[in-house]
């Protein structure tokens, strides 16, 4: 995924209301792009990077990534990307 698909998507998701003052991410190529920053500078959105290394700096998304884990990912077979 490209730091502009980001960008379009957090367009989608916002839809036009105002978006948040700023966004925690970590060190991804996609979030450390340009075009994410640039979207980032347009939209007055300060880009907020956890240390590397630190995952317990974005606690909240690890334990969503865990559970998604868990209780689906683990459970079902899947025969195809699609």
């Amino acid at each position: 995924m490209s730091g502009e698909t980001v960008g379009q998507a957090l367009d989608r998701v916002l839809n036009g209301i105002p978006g948040p003052r700023s966004i925690t991410v970590d060190h991804g190529t996609e979030f450390q792009s340009q075009a994410l920053e640039d979207w980032a500078y347009r939209r007055g959105v300060q880009l907020d990077f956890v240390q590397p290394g630190k995952p317990v700096e974005h606690a909240f998304i690890e334990s969503f990534n865990g559970h998604l884990r868990d209780k689906c990912l683990n459970v079902h077979q899947f025969s195809s990307i699609a």
